[in-house]
């Protein structure tokens, strides 16, 4: 009965409710919380100590809460549950443009790929001088391209404004359902007239949303790749694949039937994170035998993405 009682006594000197929506929880009597919080942890030598976790655990957490926070125990990584995917918040060590880094790919399947990175200088020297972080793959591609029509380069094949939510392998099912919003749920490559989705959304990658690089990255923009382009030595295929970033062509994946129409894999299609200010299109880099430059296609389309350091 004695223990009984001191326990009582002890638990609340550690946790004292201050008011009806304030909670303090401290190891020092007399603590008072911030009056903005509604719950406060006050410690000289203690911390915050997260739910650890394999990312095998992790998964089989059930419908997970959005903001629900745990530490990842093979990844080393703080992780945060957002916009229906567990997103990095930190990662140790810290990241120096030329590591290589690993991420879980795709989202949620609890395996991991490791890529190299690549530091690029534009306009050296130059009033205008920028430099660009980048991966050296494309996402999904298994290697760095050996050649402009190296098959294990091209990596997936997205959707523009969609979740690496299986979709994007090129081998993917299709679906003539379009999606009714911008998280369709399932894994098929949907075919459609112009966009994939029956409402239209311009946001998507256009703000970040549903961008399927790992946390830190996101799709390039339309201006990002346009100076990539003018830093080629030639305006064609050749200038992207002696670009030290190695794009490799990709071919396209046809929104109408799925398919990779075999007169255009000898060009390479690259979406940018930005629409094209219509309902069905969206801005991408494309390059071939004799051409590159910026154009138009539609969202429905499968392209390639090449992810840059945010």
């Amino acid at each position: 009965m004695i223990k009984i009682f001191k326990f009582i006594i002890l638990s609340f000197i550690s946790i004292s409710i201050y008011s009806q929506n304030s909670i303090v929880i401290s190891d020092k009597p007399g603590q008072s919380s911030d009056p903005s919080a509604i719950l406060e942890m006050i410690s000289d030598d203690k911390g915050l100590l997260l739910p650890r976790m394999e990312t095998s655990n992790r998964n089989n957490i059930q419908q997970p809460a959005e903001s629900l926070i745990i530490f990842n125990t093979k990844t080393k990584c703080v992780e945060i549950y957002l916009g229906e995917k567990w997103q990095e918040i930190w990662c140790m060590p810290p990241f120096n443009c030329g590591d290589s880094i690993a991420f879980e790919y795709p989202s949620g399947t609890g395996e991991y790929v490791t890529y190299g990175t690549l530091s690029k200088v534009y306009n050296e020297g130059e009033v205008n001088e920028v430099t660009h972080c980048w991966m050296d793959r494309n996402l999904g591609a298994q290697r760095v391209a050996e050649a402009p029509n190296d098959n294990q380069s091209y990596g997936d094949s997205f959707q523009w404004g969609r979740l690496d939510d299986g979709h994007q392998s090129r081998t993917s099912e299709t679906t003539t359902d379009l999606a009714e919003s911008d998280i369709p749920g399932h894994p098929y490559f949907i075919l459609n007239p112009g966009d994939w989705r029956e409402d239209k959304n311009f946001n998507r990658w256009a703000i970040g949303e549903n961008d399927p690089c790992p946390y830190g990255w996101r799709v390039p923009s339309k201006e990002e790749y346009e100076i990539e382009l003018s830093s080629w030595e030639s305006s064609d295929g050749d200038g992207g694949f002696e670009s030290v970033l190695k794009f490799p062509f990709t071919g396209i994946r046809n929104n109408s039937n799925g398919l990779f129409p075999g007169h255009l894999m000898s060009f390479g299609y690259y979406w940018t994170s930005n629409t094209a200010g219509d309902e069905d299109n969206a801005t991408g880099m494309i390059f071939g035998e004799t051409i590159a430059n910026i154009n138009t296609g539609y969202r429905g389309r499968g392209k390639a993405v090449r992810c840059i350091l945010d």
